[in-house]
């Protein structure tokens, strides 16, 4: 029983570890999205 209860926990954490993955890389895509529309505006307002 101990070792079902262990089992279960293991996988809980893994599966909230694996959210937070996600979480963190979506999040890190959204900044390099965001980053990337800034430099090309930046690049639009330089003189050519």
């Amino acid at each position: 029983m101990e070792m079902v209860v262990t089992a279960a926990v293991v996988v809980s954490q893994q599966a909230a570890v694996r959210a937070l993955l996600v979480k963190v890389l979506a999040a890190r895509l959204k900044v390099y999205k965001e980053l990337e529309g800034l430099t090309k505006e930046l690049l639009q307002q330089l003189p050519q």
